[in-house]
């Protein structure tokens, strides 16, 4: 029930988006939230687990393109970990690359198909310690 729910938001979301000429949105919110993290993704977020998340996501990115709208998955690569808001300070997440693998990365990973993407304006130190990944070569 949950992802028929899922598609059919994005898709009347994106027959109120296309009266007013806008042919794109910045959903899915990808990100998977861990506890302790910055709740600046909020409600946002589809769950607390990737399975979900990518289920959820390809749900509203799916009912989206069907009412002529692009879908804009973000925050590429994960902002769930991150412990500021990155509206007002430059996060950095330490997770070792298996767990950011397994657990943050896993949606965008999972839909690397669908046509844009908006970065996270965070450094993963274990990728690259000096730049976030909105300017970051490595990332």
């Amino acid at each position: 029930a949950g992802n028929r729910a899922a598609w059919l938001m994005a898709r009347l979301h994106a027959f109120d988006l296309l009266r007013y000429g806008i042919t794109a949105d910045c959903l899915p919110v990808l990100d998977v939230p861990i506890e302790g993290a910055s709740d600046v993704i909020g409600a946002r977020a589809y769950g607390k687990e990737p399975r979900a998340v990518i289920e959820l996501g390809r749900a509203a990115a799916e009912g989206l393109m069907s009412g002529g709208v692009l879908p804009v998955m973000k925050h590429i690569p994960g902002h769930g970990r991150a412990f500021a808001d990155t509206h007002f300070e430059l996060p950095t997440v330490d997770a070792s690359i298996s767990d950011l693998q397994r657990h943050d990365f896993a949606p965008f990973r999972e839909l690397n198909h669908l046509p844009m993407a908006m970065t996270a304006h965070v450094v993963y130190s274990a990728i690259d310690p000096k730049n976030p990944a909105t300017t970051s070569g490595k990332v």
